[in-house]
């Protein structure tokens, strides 16, 4: 019987299909059976326990130091003889010890490949997780050549690697996410399908992986569209651009460079719609028509309520409104001067008073329109109530009115013809006129505004017309008081005045 041993081989690197993944596929976006899930979990804890159980033992029977096993003794042999103990060779105890670590070590190293592989990180370990893999066949290398303690270190920085990419598991997901997004921007089709696929591998369930990955098979038609908007948009075709935008989101509701051509697009309708509300307010306030260039104002800052320029012209609309109707009303005030209308003349003015308080125009108007209306009351007293003409201040003031309405610029009708009737009636009440006054020559007489005439039988006064009060007295007797009104143009006139009533 050879004394050769078998060489000392570690069991194989289990290849472990990812859960998201078919058989013999680790490409993104597969999917597993639950049959293979479980088939691989039963298959990783067979190898745990060989690993634990199995391992140590056969690689311990190795004492030579040669990699090999001694052959299993044919079952017609006898019992196993086992040799009696014999000198241990320098430093084996030692030598026992780094091996045992190795194996540890190696142990360590399976259970995490295993658990690596069912998470898929062959598929997005990437570079480092392919570090460790070759780390783990070095070892293996060296724990055949019995270099127990490179062997263990190799096995170690293999399972750091692992743990690494375990512990950057989120990080490595957001990034791939980003890269999706940032490739599905720029149309790259075949990066996005990369990234989002990496994505998926990490974590099987992630949503905007899976609707990333749905994104990335529409990405060639919907940046030829987005091409074509942005032909739209440059060409000043908002309206066309709205629709190819709005066709875009149909087939993908998240592209932003959709979004923000439709928010462009609608902007650029609102501001030709705003464009023209407010060309048609301009014009109508040119025209003067106030409430249709408001309501087209209204429109327009419907559409953009804080543009400077709808406060802007709001501001020359009520300025212009404001300024129309005072000058209407200024118009319409001078117009009723004209006519002598007086009093709808003052109430247009305080009308235009209430619109500017500051209305020079307004004030002058008013207080014309005053004297003009004292002016025409006066005229219209002298004509309608001369009695009191014949006494001397009440002459005067009427001497001083004529003069004033004859001193007028372009007097109007009215105040003429006012005018003229005074200037008769002051002649005709100045035209003095006879009255005879009989009495008994027993008493005395006095005529207000002229004086005591005394006792007398008949007298004889020229005087003007007016209203005269006449008093008789005389002692014993009641006195006599009589009023006089004598017209103009009256003829000769008798007053008896006697007092013949004894007291």
């Amino acid at each position: 019987m050879s004394n050769s041993k078998p060489p000392l081989i570690p069991p194989p690197d289990p290849r472990l299909t990812p859960p998201d993944g078919k058989p013999g596929d680790n490409g993104p976006g597969g999917r597993r059976t639950p049959v293979l899930t479980v088939a691989g979990v039963l298959l990783l804890c067979i190898i745990a326990i060989g690993v634990v159980y199995w391992l140590p033992d056969m690689i311990s029977t190795d004492r030579s130091g040669t990699g090999h096993f001694p052959a299993k003794p044919a079952s017609h042999q006898g019992p196993e003889r086992h040799p009696g103990p014999a000198a241990a060779p320098k430093g084996e105890g030692e030598n026992d010890i780094f091996r045992q670590k190795a194996i540890a070590a190696q142990r360590i190293w399976l259970e995490k490949k295993a658990r690596a592989e069912l998470e898929g990180m062959g598929q997005w370990g990437g570079k480092r997780y392919a570090q460790a893999v070759a780390l783990s066949r070095s070892g293996i290398d060296q724990l055949k050549g019995q270099d127990f303690t490179r062997a263990a270190s190799s096995f170690r920085q293999a399972v750091s690697l692992i743990d690494d990419l375990d512990a950057s598991k989120h990080e490595l997901l957001e990034q791939a996410l980003k890269a999706g997004s940032d490739a599905l921007e720029h149309g790259l089709q075949k990066e996005a399908v990369q990234a989002f696929s990496t994505a998926l591998a990490i974590d099987p369930q992630n949503g905007e992986a899976r609707t990333g990955l749905r994104r990335a098979g529409t990405i060639t038609m919907v940046h030829t569209m987005l091409r074509h908007a942005r032909e739209q948009s440059e060409a000043g075709k908002p309206e066309a651009t709205l629709k190819t935008a709005e066709a875009i989101l149909k087939i993908d509701p998240l592209c932003t460079e959709a979004r923000r051509l439709l928010k462009q697009a609608g902007n650029a309708i609102k501001r030709k719609k705003f464009d023209l509300a407010m060309g048609r307010a301009i014009s109508a306030l040119s025209a003067h028509r106030y409430s249709e260039a408001q309501g087209a104002l209204s429109q327009a800052q419907a559409l953009f309520p804080s543009d400077p320029s709808v406060r802007e012209l709001s501001a020359r609309i009520e300025t212009a409104r404001t300024s129309y109707a005072l000058r209407s009303l200024l118009s319409q005030a001078g117009r009723a001067q004209k006519d002598e209308e007086w009093k709808r003349a003052i109430s247009l003015y305080n009308r235009a008073l209430a619109i500017d308080p500051l209305s020079v125009a307004a004030k002058q108007g008013i207080a014309r329109c005053q004297r003009m209306r004292a002016l025409e009351a006066s005229l219209e007293k002298i004509i309608n109530d001369p009695w009191n003409l014949n006494q001397q201040g009440p002459l005067s003031d009427a001497r001083n009115t004529v003069k004033m309405a004859q001193a007028v610029d372009a007097p109007g009708p009215v105040l003429k013809r006012l005018t003229a009737k005074a200037r008769q009636v002051l002649r005709e009440w100045q035209q003095k006129v006879d009255v005879t006054l009989i009495s008994d020559n027993m008493t005395d007489v006095v005529i207000y505004h002229l004086g005591r005439l005394g006792k007398f039988r008949q007298r004889t006064l020229r005087i003007r017309p007016g209203i005269y009060t006449v008093k008789g007295m005389r002692e014993g007797y009641r006195d006599v008081r009589k009023e006089i009104r004598i017209r103009p143009g009256a003829g000769k006139l008798q007053v008896e005045v006697r007092c013949t009533e004894q007291i």
